[in-house]
C-alpha cells in the first residue's frame, strides 16, 4: 500500500553556501586582459567598456582553437574526465594519473611556466566567454573543466597525501567564484526612467538649454554673497562682480553655458551678466512656448474582447511603414532588472499513511440474563426523489453500526482548512503545483545562519498545526442531491437475536469504538529559487486600456498627468500648465530684481558754502537680498574754502584751496564724492553681503553750496522666495488637474454606460487570464529591465516580411522566459488599496459581479512569489550577471559571491556529492522525495465498534514517556 498525498506547501527560505569555490584571481597570476578588464568594470559605464575589452579578447585569442590543440588545456579536460571516471581511491593514484596523461613527473608539471601560462589563459578565456559567450557553445565548460582540473593538480602538488577521492571529486566539481568586480555588470541599465513627452532633436537640445539657463538663474541669485569690487578698463570706475571663490562654485553646466554665451562672470558686471542670461531664457522660452503642442502622447491601447482583438480607437488598425524595419539595431534587450533571488523554496508535502485500528472508549454494552432471550428487527427503506438542492450541511453523527463505517477523509477536510485560513482570502492565488508558501526563517537574505534542523522544525510545526486543526474539525459534507422524474424505493429487513435460555450465567457484551491512526511524514520534493517582490498599482495599465476603449471613439481625451515636482516648476513653464489645466489663483512669479530709491538734496539759503547732514532709512522686502548701492552726486558750486588734508574717510587726500565733498555712509558701506578745480574723485557704488531687512543712511555734505543725491538699492529675489511661489502654483496646479481628472471620469462613465462597456460583464474565467497575465507582464518587467519595446519583430508595409535573424532572436528571447519561470505555479496576493495614489483611492467604490476581478482593480499593491522553472536556474543567474540568454549547451557552474548559495543548494539537491554523472543539467533529473524531520501520528474516530473478547471492562496504563496503552 502507497501513502497518499495529504496536501502540499513550500517553505521559503536564504541560501547556504556549502562548496569550497576555485577563487579565479587567486589561483594564477592577474594577466593584462583581466587587470584591464577589472579597471573597466570599476568605471562609471562599465558595461560598454568591459564588453569592447571582452570583444577585443575573443577576435584576438584562438580561444576555440587552443581549447582543442593546445596539449595542456586539453590534457587538463582529460585528466578532469578521466578522474570522475576513474575513481582513484588516493593521492598517489591520481598523480600516477597526472603523469599518464601529462607525460611529466608530478613535481615537474605546475613548474613549468608552459603549465601557467595555458592555466591563466583558461581563466581568461572564462572571463571573456562568461561576459560574451554568443557563438562559441560548449567553450566555456572546457576551460571551466581545465581550471577545476589545474585546482586540483595544485592540490596534489602541494603533498596533500590524504585526499580520497570524495574530496577530489568536490575540487573537480567545485564552482569558479568570478571577481566581485563582475557584479557591475548586474547593474547596468537597471533604472527606470520616466519617459519624456515625444520631441524632435532640436526641440530636446532647446528644452535642455532651457533648463540650464534656468539653472544659471538660480545659481547666480545664490552667489550675490560672492560679490567684490573690480576696476574697469579706464581704472576711474568701479564694478561689482563674481569673486574668483564664487565663480568656481558654479557647476559645470552652467559655467559652460556661460563661457558659450562669451561671458566672463569675474570681470563682466554682475547686474549685466544675470540681464544677459535673463534674457536668453526668456527669449528661448517664448520660442518654445509659441510651437506647436506636441500629439497626445498617450497609447491606443488594444482591448481583448470576447471574440476579437480591436485597437481601443476603433477603426481598422493602418499598416505604416516600420522606421525599425531596416534598422539594424533593433535587438532584443540586454538589460537586466532591479529584480534579484530572495530565497530558495522547497516543495514539501504531506503524505498519509494508515497505520493501525485502536480499541478506545465504550460505545454500549449489551445485557442478556440468563434464561432471557432478545430478538432484534430492523428494516430500512431509502427512496430518491426529485429535488435539484445542494446544501451545505454541518452534522454531528452517532451512529452503531456493526459492519460499515463512514471514512473521515482528511485529504479533502484540508482543503477546507486552507480555504478557511485568513491568509488566503479574496484576491490571493495560491498555486495549485505548490500549495501556500510558508516563511520558515524571518528574513530570507543571504546572510541568516538558521540551521538546517531549525528549518526542518519549522516546516513540520507547520505541517502538523495544520493537519491537527483538520483532524479536530467538525465534519463538513457537500450533499449533492439530483433525481429523475422516477422514484427508486429500496427496502432491506434485518433481524438478529440474543439467546442466552441454556446458559450458566448472564451474558454480557462490550462494545468498544474504534479509531484509525495514521502516520505523518514531511517529504522534500527538491529546491525552487525564488523571487518574492512587490510592486503597486497591478491594474494600471488594464484600467487604462478599458478607459481607451471608451474614450477615444468619441474624441474624450484624458488631462495629461501631472507629475512635476514643486521644484520643477520654472518662471518659463509655468504658464503652459496654468493653460493646460486652466488653473485659477496662480500668482506670477516675484520678480528676479527690485531697486529701492531715495533723494537728498540741499540749497544754502545764503549762497555760501555750508555743511548739511540727512539720515533716513530703506526697508529691503521680505523674501530679497540687497547686493548693491549705487549713489549719483552732482554737486552744482565749487568754492575755495580750505579743508583739512585728510578729509573724510582716508581714501583720498587733497590739498586746499578747491574741494567739495559728499559722502553718503549705508549700513556699513561708504559712498562718496569729491571735486575740486583739477580733477574728480568719485566711489558711487558697492556690493553688499547678504544685506537683508532695514539699510539705515546718513548723509554728510562739506563746503557745498548746493548739491543733489539720488541712493539706489539693487534687491535680488531669495531663493526661499522662489521656493514659496513654487509650491503654491504646485499646489494650484495640482488642484487643478484633480479637477479637469475628475471631469473627464465624469464624462467617461456617461459613455460607458451608454455605450455599454462594462467590464464586470465578461467570465470570470477570462477575468482570471487578465490578471494573471498583468501580473506575468509587470514581473518580466521587473526582471529584464525593459518595456517590451524592442522585442517585437518589425514588419515591412505589407506586414508579410520581416528580418528573419531578428525574428529567431526575439522568438527565442520570448521563449526562454516563458519557460524559464513556472508560470503555471505564480503565487500572488492583493493589498489594500491605501498602497496607491491618493487620486486613484476612488476605485475603493468599484463594484463588479466577480468579486476578485474587483480585488484586482482596487488592488493598491500585489505581493507576488514566483519561482524558477527546475533546470533553469543557472541560465537565470547567467542572465542576472550578464544580461545574455544562455545559448544553449552544457551551462558550468561560473558565478560571484552573490549567487554562490543558490548554485550550492541546486547542486546538493541534485545530489553531485553521491553522483559521479557530470553531464547531468544543473537543477535537472526527476525529483526523489527525501523525509523531513520526524514522522508523527494523528486519530481520525470511526463509526465502527468491536465486541471485546470477554466481558471486562477496558483499562489504560501510563507509560514512562507519557503515553497510554490498553492494559488489558
Amino acid at each position: 500500500m502507497h501513502s497518499e498525498e495529504l496536501f502540499r506547501f513550500v517553505a521559503v527560505r536564504a541560501p547556504r553556501a556549502r562548496r569550497q569555490p576555485i577563487d579565479s584571481l587567486t589561483l594564477v597570476e592577474i594577466s593584462p586582459f583581466v587587470r584591464t578588464l577589472l579597471d573597466n568594470l570599476r568605471n562609471d559605464q562599465p558595461r560598454s567598456l568591459a564588453l569592447a575589452t571582452v570583444d577585443g579578447f575573443l577576435e584576438r585569442e584562438p580561444v576555440r582553437q587552443r581549447s582543442e590543440n593546445d596539449p595542456i588545456i586539453a590534457s587538463l579536460i582529460e585528466f578532469h574526465d578521466t578522474v570522475l571516471r576513474e575513481r582513484p581511491g588516493d593521492s598517489e593514484m591520481a598523480r600516477e594519473l597526472a603523469g599518464r596523461i601529462f607525460g611529466a613527473g608530478r613535481s615537474a608539471l605546475t613548474g613549468q611556466s608552459e603549465f601557467g601560462e595555458a592555466v591563466t589563459f583558461a581563466r581568461d578565456a572564462i572571463l571573456a566567454l562568461k561576459a560574451n559567450s554568443e557563438g562559441r557553445p560548449g567553450l566555456l565548460a572546457r576551460y571551466t573543466k581545465a581550471m577545476q582540473a589545474a585546482a586540483l593538480i595544485q592540490a596534489l602538488d602541494a603533498d596533500r597525501d590524504n585526499m580520497d577521492f570524495a574530496e577530489m571529486r568536490a575540487v573537480l566539481l567545485a564552482p569558479i567564484l568570478l571577481p566581485g568586480e563582475f557584479e557591475a555588470l548586474q547593474e547596468r541599465e537597471a533604472e527606470f526612467e520616466v519617459e519624456a513627452e515625444p520631441s524632435t532633436p532640436q526641440r530636446g537640445t532647446e528644452t535642455s538649454e532651457l533648463a540650464t539657463l534656468e539653472r544659471a538663474v538660480a545659481e547666480l541669485s545664490a552667489a550675490t554673497g560672492g560679490l567684490e569690487r573690480g576696476e574697469t578698463d579706464d581704472d576711474r570706475s568701479v564694478s561689482i562682480n563674481l569673486s574668483r571663490a564664487a565663480s568656481s562654485r558654479l557647476s559645470l553646466p552652467v559655467r559652460t553655458l556661460l563661457d558659450d554665451e562669451d561671458i566672463d562672470v569675474e570681470r563682466d558686471n554682475f547686474v549685466s551678466v544675470l540681464d544677459s542670461v535673463v534674457s536668453r531664457r526668456n527669449a528661448l522660452a517664448t520660442t518654445l512656448a509659441a510651437e506647436v503642442d506636441e500629439a497626445d502622447d498617450d497609447e491606443a491601447f488594444p482591448v481583448v474582447l470576447a471574440n476579437a482583438v480591436l485597437p481601443a480607437t476603433g477603426g481598422a488598425p493602418a499598416l505604416p511603414m516600420d522606421p525599425t524595419f531596416a534598422d539594424p539595431s533593433t535587438m532584443p534587450p540586454t538589460t537586466i532588472g532591479p529584480l534579484k533571488p530572495t530565497g530558495v523554496g522547497s516543495l514539501l508535502k504531506v503524505r498519509q499513511q494508515i497505520k493501525r485500528y485502536e480499541a478506545v472508549g465504550i460505545s454500549h454494552v449489551q445485557n442478556v440474563m440468563r434464561s432471557e432471550s432478545r430478538n432484534r428487527s430492523t428494516s430500512r427503506l431509502r427512496r430518491t426523489e426529485e429535488t435539484f438542492l445542494i446544501e451545505e450541511e454541518t452534522t454531528s453523527e452517532e451512529e452503531r453500526s456493526l459492519q460499515t463505517t463512514d471514512r473521515f477523509d482528511m485529504k479533502s477536510e484540508m482543503e477546507n482548512t486552507l480555504s478557511s485560513s485568513r491568509e488566503f482570502s479574496v484576491g490571493a492565488k495560491v498555486s495549485a503545483g505548490y500549495g501556500p508558501f510558508v516563511q520558515v526563517e524571518a528574513s530570507t537574505e543571504f546572510g541568516t545562519s538558521s540551521s538546517s534542523e531549525q528549518v526542518e522544525r519549522s516546516a513540520s510545526s507547520f505541517a502538523r498545526e495544520l493537519t491537527e486543526q483538520t483532524a479536530s474539525r467538525v465534519k463538513q459534507r457537500r450533499r449533492t442531491q439530483r433525481s429523475t422524474t422516477t422514484l427508486e424505493q429500496f427496502q432491506e429487513d434485518n433481524s438478529y437475536g440474543f439467546d442466552n435460555t441454556d446458559g450458566d450465567s448472564h451474558a454480557i457484551g462490550v462494545y468498544q469504538w474504534l479509531d484509525q491512526v495514521y502516520d505523518m511524514q514531511v517529504y522534500d520534493y527538491g529546491v525552487r529559487m525564488m523571487f518574492d517582490f512587490t510592486l503597486l498599482e497591478p491594474a494600471a495599465m488594464y484600467l487604462k486600456a478599458v478607459e481607451s476603449q471608451v474614450a477615444k471613439p468619441r474624441g474624450l481625451k484624458a488631462p495629461k498627468r501631472f507629475t512635476l515636482k514643486p521644484d520643477e516648476i520654472t518662471e518659463s513653464n509655468y504658464t503652459k500648465y496654468v493653460a493646460r489645466y486652466r488653473a485659477e489663483g496662480v500668482q506670477p512669479p516675484p520678480p528676479l530684481l527690485r531697486t529701492l530709491a531715495h533723494s537728498f538734496s540741499h540749497t544754502s539759503p545764503d549762497g555760501t558754502p555750508t555743511q548739511h547732514s540727512a539720515d533716513a532709512m530703506l526697508v529691503v522686502p521680505e523674501n530679497y537680498r540687497a547686493f548693491q548701492a549705487k549713489a549719483a552726486i552732482m554737486i552744482n558750486e565749487l568754492s575755495g574754502a580750505a579743508l583739512p588734508p585728510n578729509f573724510g574717510d582716508g581714501e583720498g587726500s587733497f590739498q586746499p584751496p578747491d574741494e567739495n565733498r559728499v559722502d553718503i555712509l549705508i549700513a556699513k558701506n561708504r559712498l562718496f564724492k569729491v571735486q575740486s578745480e583739477d580733477d574728480t574723485i568719485e566711489d558711487q557704488v558697492d556690493a553688499f553681503s547678504h544685506a537683508e531687512g532695514d539699510l539705515p543712511m546718513s548723509l554728510n555734505a562739506v563746503n557745498i553750496v548746493s548739491f543733489a543725491a539720488t541712493v539706489t538699492i539693487d534687491c535680488i529675489r531669495t531663493n526661499r522666495a522662489l521656493e514659496k511661489w513654487q509650491l503654491a502654483t504646485h499646489e494650484a496646479l495640482t488642484r487643478a488637474y484633480q479637477a479637469r481628472r475628475a471631469e473627464y471620469e465624469e464624462q467617461l462613465a456617461i459613455l460607458a454606460a451608454t455605450q455599454g462597456v462594462q467590464p464586470d460583464s465578461r467570465n470570470p474565467t477570462f477575468n482570471r487570464i487578465i490578471e494573471s497575465n498583468e501580473i506575468r507582464r509587470i514581473s518580466l518587467m521587473m526582471l529584464t529591465g525593459q518595456r517590451f519595446k524592442s522585442t517585437s519583430v518589425p514588419l515591412s508595409p505589407q506586414a508579410a516580411e520581416f528580418d528573419f535573424g531578428r525574428m529567431l532572436r526575439s522568438g527565442r528571447y520570448a521563449q526562454f522566459w516563458e519557460t524559464a519561470i513556472d508560470w503555471d505555479n505564480i503565487d500572488y496576493q492583493f493589498l489594500p488599496y491605501y498602497w496607491a495614489r491618493q487620486s486613484t483611492w476612488g476605485r475603493l467604490l468599484t463594484e463588479n459581479a466577480d468579486p476578485v476581478h474587483a480585488e484586482f482593480i482596487r488592488a493598491g499593491a500585489a505581493r507576488i512569489r514566483i519561482s524558477v522553472t527546475p533546470g533553469f536556474e543557472a541560465a537565470i543567474l547567467h542572465f542576472l550577471e550578464t544580461g545574455d540568454i544562455w545559448s544553449g549547451g552544457e551551462l558550468p557552474e561560473v558565478t560571484t559571491a552573490s549567487y554562490l548559495a543558490f548554485l550550492d543548494e541546486i547542486a546538493e539537491r541534485r545530489g553531485d556529492e553521491e553522483t559521479p554523472a557530470t553531464d547531468q543539467p544543473l537543477g535537472g533529473g526527476p525529483p526523489t522525495e527525501v523525509p523531513w524531520g520526524e514522522p508523527w501520528e494523528v486519530r481520525l474516530p470511526t463509526t465502527l465498534i468491536r465486541l471485546r473478547p470477554d466481558d471486562t471492562l477496558p483499562e489504560w496504563e501510563q507509560l514512562e514517556n507519557g503515553t497510554w496503552q490498553p492494559a488489558n
